[in-house]
């Protein structure tokens, strides 16, 4: 034991505190008895001395070995419920075997004092233990794992421990002592071209000999019926025969299912293939129907064509980056999602991809694409100016108001009547009001010219009330009454269910008096059917869906269609603008006519290939980020092309299209690898031309698309000629497609494209059945401590008994115990204080207390 002082230059201040006592106590007026004087100074005295020894921060030093125990028990998805069951065994049985403290902590992806989670982080947990150990005591840390460890590196932590003096106990789990089916991972072997025959081999792994089915899918469909098999225990190698898909990226997968299992989280392995890139188109139509002559004409230039309806627009973009161009054929806004069109954007910006628009009734400004992403990816505008000679319509907007409609609703329904003004002319004329339990004339039927004002006003609208539509079609029908113009329409917009009323002797007057109406149902509670009537009395259209974002889209279509004012149908000839490749050899000036055309504007950075006799755009096309665009302004049917169908050049011309903006296969030796590194994406590139030249200097854009997930674009870095590499965060385990587009626009390799694709397997913690043994010795080799090997302990109450011994021993190492006595110096001061308090004020002296006068009596 040894004492010790932070502050000793503290005990010279003891010196004029005690000279000070002294001459107090010699020059004290009290006549209390000698005794009693001294025995005051002397506690006086002593009160400053433990007072300047708390000043001096006295310390006592001393050796112990009482040992903390930390029990870190690993509760991650590979510890079975055996397993668990055993180590809380151990707790318990070394908790009685000893006094000093037994701490129990768990991980799991996090540690934690009460529970883990999911994977294994075992570093965490070590690193988490630590901190838990009293200062006074041996640190002594248990670790009871099955050493799957799936984040950190425990080994790291090991020279931590030994440096720090913490003696470390590993414990391995046993193995699975329940059954357990694993799909480890999924192959394809073969010749990787589309069409081509190739293998699947499906490890698979038991701790058990079973039966059990093995299902394939692809792209999350299922190829045919699961097989039936039987798995031995330990390894199994499963192979299918499969015949391989269309170009791009599939993913493949194999599930397993056995009555002998205990968790089904690691009952599926996955693999990437990414085949080799056709030339592939994709044509969205209406009506499959309708696109029969382009696909004809596609095809006989040697274009692998795939032909869906809106319904079948890709949902993902690894769906839509199977394909080197996307044709949207009179289809309009109302049948995509929001979600898809933004999809088809990112397809054309970062992935290289080409889209082509396509004219018709419901294209283009008439299909509602105006403030769409689709129309900013365009290389025209929809924002069409009216003639002079087109009629002038007033339009009023009926906008549903009521409680319903807070929040997002409203919003939109605010922005589509803004939108609407944008789409209307100058001459037009435009009123709002809206409906809770009753109408509110927002503004009354005004010039479109008086933009800011009406904008203004419509901001101000705030939902809230019930739901009654009649009173505000009512006083749309007054308005407009009074409104002079060729053409008079109502819009009405409700999400509810409304008050009864006389709609139809309401709408059928409103009919005589030359004006329409078109309803918009928003969810599940409209009146659709009321809405409908009211529609086909009015002589307008019904539109109806579930999802709040296409409310503007529906307006721009219902405006642009009740103007009038996109479709222009007249016979003429196509006219060269420019004289490029893409239309080489193709006489214009000899050929037929076409009918028809939707009205559009040029965009500032588009090149006008084809145009109109009214110089509008017929065929127009631009860059938008790595890919192109191109819009053909009138259609590829019978309507307006009805001459063009027969006609020579028909297939030349959009063969010589869809090739021009198309993306192209990358150009001589390409290598593109992904592999991962923990939580890291890497990708490397070894590029040549076709002269076996390296290409260096490229600029290399790369965008990865995880399944399910969004676009993401990262750079490669050149490291050596014709060499790059870069990579991305992948946390999350699935499959991976990474697209990198090689080159500059306008050098050599433009629009060359790169596709690979992997998956990142999950954690070792759903994929093994072993201990990892090996990993577990080198740790506690590495921290000096001690390993227990599985089949140590069978679960016996011997073996308990045994283990929880070893555990809880005295410990051989001892730590040094300091103790600061300040806070006892200062209690012994205080207490001392209340005895000198008492020696001031009662005199102990009895001989004075007889001579007290009167006291002889």
């Amino acid at each position: 034991m040894t004492f010790e002082m932070h502050n000793p230059w503290m005990l010279l201040a003891a010196l004029p505190a005690l000279a000070g006592a002294w001459w107090v106590s010699r020059r004290t007026l009290t006549d209390f008895s000698r005794t009693q004087l001294r025995l005051m100074l002397a506690l006086r005295s002593l009160i400053i001395g433990l007072l300047v020894l708390a000043l001096a921060g006295v310390v006592i030093t001393h050796t112990s070995s009482r040992t903390a125990v930390v029990m870190v028990q690993d509760t991650s998805d590979s510890v079975t419920d055996d397993a668990a069951r055993l180590t809380d065994k151990l707790i318990q049985e070394t908790g009685k075997r000893t006094d000093d403290p037994v701490i129990r902590t768990t991980f799991g992806k996090e540690p934690s004092v009460r529970t883990g989670l999911g994977e294994s982080h075992v570093a965490a947990g070590l690193r988490f233990a630590q901190a838990l150990i009293p200062a006074a005591y041996v640190g002594r840390i248990v670790l009871v794992t099955d050493g799957r460890e799936t984040a950190g590196n425990m080994l790291d932590e090991a020279s931590g421990l030994r440096e720090r003096g913490f003696e470390l106990v590993v414990v391995g789990l046993p193995a699975w002592t329940t059954p357990e089916v694993i799909a480890r991972k999924l192959e394809v072997s073969g010749t990787l071209t589309a069409g081509a025959t190739a293998e699947l081999i499906a490890h698979i792994a038991s701790s058990t000999e079973t039966a059990a089915s093995v299902g394939l899918f692809i792209d999350g469909f299922r190829m045919g019926e699961p097989r039936p098999v039987v798995l031995t225990a330990g390894e199994n190698r499963i192979t299918s025969a499969v015949r391989l898909p269309e170009s791009g990226s599939h993913e493949y997968t194999v599930r397993v299912a056995s009555a002998a299992d205990t968790f089904d989280g690691n009952n599926a392995a996955r693999t990437v293939v990414v085949l080799p890139a056709e030339l592939r188109v994709l044509i969205i139509e209406q009506d499959e129907g309708d696109a029969k002559f382009l696909v004809r004409a596609l095809r006989r230039s040697g274009l692998e064509v795939d032909v869906r309806t809106a319904d079948g627009f890709p949902t993902d973009l690894v769906d839509l980056d199977r394909h080197a161009c996307v044709i949207l054929s009179d289809v309009p806004a109302t049948s995509l999602l929001p979600a898809q069109m933004q999809m088809l954007k990112t397809y054309v910006e970062d992935l290289g991809g080409a889209f082509v628009m396509i004219g018709g009734e419901d294209s283009f400004g008439l299909g509602g694409y105006f403030r769409t992403p689709v129309e900013e990816i365009l290389p025209v505008r929809l924002d069409v100016e009216k003639k002079k000679e087109e009629p002038t319509i007033a339009m009023v907007l009926c906008l549903d108001k009521s409680g319903s409609m807070r929040g997002r609703k409203v919003q939109l329904a605010k922005e589509a009547a803004i939108a609407t003004l944008e789409l209307l002319g100058p001459d037009d004329l435009v009123g709002v009001v809206t409906f809770d339990t009753n109408a509110h004339k927002v503004t009354p039927v005004k010039s479109v010219s008086n933009r800011s004002a009406i904008v203004s006003t419509v901001s101000g609208i705030s939902a809230g009330g019930g739901t009654n539509m009649y009173p505000a079609l009512r006083e749309a029908h007054g308005e407009l009454r009074k409104a002079k113009a060729r053409l008079k329409h109502v819009i009405l917009l409700t999400d509810g269910k409304t008050h009864d009323g006389e709609y139809a002797s309401l709408v059928r007057r409103m009919v005589r008096d030359g004006i329409t109406v078109s309803c918009v149902a928003v969810g599940g509670n409209a009146d659709a059917v009321l809405l409908q009537n009211v529609s086909r009395w009015g002589r307008g259209r019904f539109y109806y869906t579930r999802d709040a974002l296409s409310i503007p889209q529906i307006f721009a279509r219902e405006t642009v269609t009740a103007a009038r004012s996109a479709v222009i149908e007249e016979p003429f000839r196509p006219r060269v603008v420019r004289d490029v490749e893409v239309i080489r050899g193709l006489d214009f000036a000899e050929g037929p006519y076409l009918l028809g055309y939707v009205s559009t504007k040029p965009k500032s950075t588009s090149e006008v290939i084809l145009a109109t006799e009214r110089a509008e755009p017929l065929l127009a096309r631009h860059r938008v980020g790595l890919g192109k665009t191109a819009a053909f302004t009138s259609d590829v049917t019978n309507r307006w092309s009805a001459e063009w169908l027969s006609w020579v050049g028909f297939d030349k011309f959009w063969a010589q299209l869809v090739r021009d903006v198309m993306r192209t296969r990358a150009a001589g030796t390409v290598d593109l690898r992904l592999r991962f590194e923990d939580d890291t994406g890497v990708v490397t590139l070894d590029a040549a031309d076709v002269a076996g030249r390296f290409r260096n200097r490229m600029r290399t854009e790369a965008t990865v698309i995880a399944l399910g997930g969004d676009a993401r674009k990262f750079k490669l870095t050149q490291l050596a000629p014709g060499r790059y590499r870069g990579s991305f965060a992948a946390a999350t385990p699935g499959t991976y497609v990474v697209s990198v587009q090689l080159g500059r626009p306008g050098v050599e390799g433009a629009g060359d494209v790169a596709v690979v694709g992997a998956v990142k397997p999950p954690p070792a913690e759903y994929t093994s059945l072993d201990v990892h043994r090996e990993d577990l010795e080198r740790l506690a080799k590495s921290a000096g401590g001690v390993f227990v090997a599985p089949e140590a302990w069978t679960g016996s109450d011997e073996d308990l008994a045994s283990l929880a011994d070893r555990i809880a021993s005295p410990s051989q190492k001892r730590v040094r115990v300091r103790r600061a006595l300040r806070p006892a110096l200062l209690w012994a001061a205080l207490a001392l204080f209340f005895v000198d308090l008492l020696t001031r004020r009662v005199d102990f002296s009895t001989r004075r207390r007889r001579e007290i006068p009167g006291g002889a009596a």
